[in-house]
């Protein structure tokens, strides 16, 4: 498990199906622009059970330049045929729709404002309407004459219309759509009947036609352009100890106090009774790095648990990925331990068991391990653990 590992990907696909450019290897001091940290090194992240302290989190793709998404529209207008909506059997729940969409062949290039008209069952659409303004629209008369602009972009059988965005944008002086508002009038006419969507009278007086309001929205999250993180490996990032809150017992002076060897170091032990290691069993986080037996000090890698049925303790492991097993010992007996050197624990030892801890992936151990019968038991987790890092050199083991 301590072979090197490269990430050379020549494209990151994202969870919307956006395919983004890469730029090969980050260079020193690239930022990532979505959470504004470096690169490629590890980022501290909360995990989700309040348990869990802080972790350490890597990433193999980086993006360093985002761009706004395409513009969108998502809204539904009633349709009335009057001039309140309801009082006409021919009004229409939500019978105005726009949203955006790729133009028809015949109504320009790239993406379109649609405008999409239901009438009523029966009714049949002789004609269409449609004014566009980013101003209140004030005119009310001439349809199918400037200011409407049906004639062009609109097809008056299906009462549809597709408007290039191109167009709206040119009412801005800004080259982006993304938050800008426009109003629209849209309306059609039916078996001798003019119909509009429900909204704002364009004028007091004179027709009843109105016009509503529609925005334009962008994401700011598409990534333009990203970089792969630097060649890295795998390292041995030093000893892990299970760790269980006002249960843990230190080495140090305990053991040391009763003369066990090589226990003046970090590190915990449990004294339990077999009737709490049979019913609710122990549970704790896996810990590297409490030098002094300061937890704050120290890294949560995963989590452990020990229970006991007959003369049988079940122990397993469950860490965190981007941590990986090499080695796992357990002390389990009814004396207190005489030593603190893992290798010297008869209940289980990986080397011992010809447990395989070769690969990159070893995150989660279980193991059934046959103990005496006890009143009382004494137990220590213990635990090599290997993490992944983005860089060439491995830093000193944490013991």
């Amino acid at each position: 498990m301590r072979t090197a590992f490269t990430t050379a990907a020549a494209a990151l696909v994202l969870a919307a199906g956006v395919v983004i450019a890469t730029d090969s290897e980050c260079p020193p001091g690239a930022i990532d622009v979505h959470n504004g940290q470096p690169c490629c090194v590890p980022h501290i992240k909360r995990a989700f059970t309040p348990r869990r302290g802080l972790l350490t989190r890597t990433t193999s793709t980086c993006c360093t330049e985002k761009e706004p998404s395409s513009p969108t529209v998502s809204k539904k207008v009633n349709l009335q045929c009057g001039r309140n909506y309801g009082d006409d059997s021919k009004d229409v729940e939500d019978g105005v729709e726009f949203d955006v969409v790729e133009c028809p062949t015949g109504y320009g290039t790239g993406d379109c404002f649609h405008v999409k008209i239901t009438v009523a069952a029966g009714a049949v659409i002789g004609d269409m309407h449609l004014q566009i303004n980013d101003d209140p629209i004030t005119v009310n008369t001439g349809l199918g004459n400037a200011p409407w602009i049906d004639k062009v972009y609109c097809d008056g059988l299906l009462g549809e219309c597709w408007v290039p965005l191109d167009y709206i944008q040119n009412l801005f002086p800004t080259d982006s759509l993304c938050g800008k508002a426009v109003n629209v009038a849209a309306g059609v006419g039916i078996n001798g009947a003019t119909c509009f969507q429900e909204g704002t009278r364009i004028s007091p007086t004179g027709n009843w036609f109105s016009y509503t309001t529609v925005t334009f929205e962008c994401s700011d999250d598409i990534c333009a352009k990203s970089c792969d993180c630097p060649t890295g490996k795998w390292c041995n990032m030093g000893t892990a100890y299970g760790y269980a809150e006002d249960k843990a017992i230190t080495f140090n002076p305990t053991l040391v106090g009763a003369g066990a060897t090589g226990c003046r170091k970090w590190g915990w032990y449990y004294k339990i009774s077999s009737a709490d290691l049979y019913g609710a069993g122990l549970t704790g986080d896996l810990r590297v790095g409490a030098g002094g037996n300061d937890v704050s000090k120290s890294i949560d890698v995963g989590d452990f648990s020990a229970k006991l049925s007959g003369t049988t303790l079940t122990v397993k492991y469950d860490l965190t990925s981007g941590y990986d097993l090499g080695e796992v010992h357990v002390y389990a007996s009814c004396n207190a331990p005489t030593s603190c050197a893992p290798g010297s624990w008869a209940a289980y030892n990986s080397h011992n068991s010809g447990l395989d801890l070769s690969s990159t992936t070893d995150r989660i151990f279980e193991q059934a391990i046959t103990v005496p019968k006890c009143d009382t038991y004494y137990l220590i987790f213990h635990g090599a653990i290997n993490n992944k890092i983005h860089d060439h050199t491995c830093q000193i083991p944490i013991e």
